[in-house]
């Protein structure tokens, strides 16, 4: 058996050098060999823990739900759906900005429509968990799957803007534009 120190370097070796790759190349441009090469491991050792690059950068993606949303949303309290839904703006904008750089790698030339889609999915389903745990809480007036569709396009769009847009709004300004717009129609108290 693998010691699992040494298998999570090696995801990290291989993680890390997929993320540097697209600092200098686009996504689609990126093979797994150039992987391997960055990470300095074998095909067969790429293999072993991931299917393909796009595997990879969904294991990414991962990584980054759970840091952004799982662990600050555990223990959170909350009244009202728009609460929620501004903690999480407030989460992710604070992981955006810690994070800027890796994030850009998602938003740069090289970010093709299985990536988008990923993402997309990535987030929508983080949304619809979210939503389908306040139904204790909050009765809908639309099917959670629609609801989580259009917050994953708003967030997501006001992301891109904002990313694209850098230093025009403040994160502060950001906050209060979304609860101006997160209107308590779409929910029953």
């Amino acid at each position: 058996m693998e010691d699992s120190k040494q298998v999570i370097r090696t995801r990290r070796d291989i993680t890390n050098a997929l993320l540097e790759l697209m600092l200098v190349k686009n996504f689609d441009d990126i093979s797994v060999v150039d992987i391997c090469e960055k990470a300095l491991v074998t095909r067969a050792t790429f293999y072993k823990y991931f299917e393909d690059k796009y595997h990879l950068i969904s294991c990414i993606i991962e990584d980054y739900k759970e840091q952004i949303l799982q662990k600050e949303l555990e223990n959170y309290e909350y009244k009202t759906p728009k609460q929620l839904y501004m903690k999480v703006a407030e989460i992710c904008l604070k992981f955006v900005e810690d994070n800027i750089e890796r994030v850009s790698l998602f938003f740069q030339n090289g970010y093709n429509d299985r990536l988008r889609l990923m993402l997309l999915q990535t987030i929508d389903e983080n949304i619809e968990n979210i939503l389908q745990k306040q139904t204790n809480l909050v009765k809908y007036k639309v099917p959670i799957s629609v609801l989580s569709k259009y917050f994953t396009g708003g967030f997501t769009y006001l992301g891109v803007y904002l990313f694209q847009n850098k230093g025009k709004y403040s994160k502060k300004q950001i906050l209060s534009f979304l609860d101006v717009m997160l209107d308590e129609s779409a929910y029953i108290l």
